[in-house]
């Protein structure tokens, strides 16, 4: 097995909601959350961390919702973040991840490296179904593109109110990966 399995989403794949995909493919609660004002609602996902204002002195501050077990972690270079992954429902393993936003890449994607393993691959299989682009399980071999599936929506992003709740709606019907 290769050194890391490299999962590429569509680039209009917001980290916040790539953290909340996670945590429902990895078994976490979810709850429709009723906005305060208007009849919309949005997927709440249980368990993972979904504040981390900007703070002079260490970069990333977490604001604490639940016991998140899925953290995004600020490091030392400014287009990257660790995603963290201390508890869940697949192999009940402790993972990190690395997430790079900004890539000098032709393809327009988006990279999440992960571990050579067996949960990262079904992880990057489950996150391509829902944001598009391609998993490499292996980058030691010759095979670049193991799995790959085009984006299930117009866009990952909220540009809309309708492409908002067609996202949310998504999210709120994705089942959580099995073992």
């Amino acid at each position: 097995m290769g050194t890391s399995c490299n999962i590429f989403l569509s680039q209009d794949a917001r980290i916040q909601d790539v953290t909340n995909v996670i945590g429902i493919l990895l078994g976490q609660k979810k709850t429709k959350v009723q906005f305060q004002s208007g009849d919309g609602w949005y997927c709440d996902v249980d368990s993972v961390l979904t504040v981390y204002p900007m703070d002079s002195k260490m970069g990333v501050i977490v604001a604490k919702k639940h016991n998140e077990n899925i953290q995004l972690k600020a490091t030392y270079l400014p287009d990257m973040v660790s995603i963290v992954i201390e508890k869940n429902n697949l192999d009940k393993e402790h993972h990190n991840g690395t997430w790079f936003y900004h890539t000098d890449r032709e393809d327009d994607v988006v990279e999440i490296i992960g571990g050579a393993s067996e949960f990262w691959q079904k992880l990057g299989r489950g996150l391509v179904e829902f944001f598009g682009g391609y998993v490499d399980n292996n980058d030691c071999d010759d095979i670049d593109k193991d799995f790959e599936a085009v984006k299930p929506r117009k866009t990952n992003g909220h540009y809309s109110n309708a492409d908002f709740e067609a996202f949310q709606e998504d999210m709120w019907n994705l089942q959580p990966l099995t073992q």
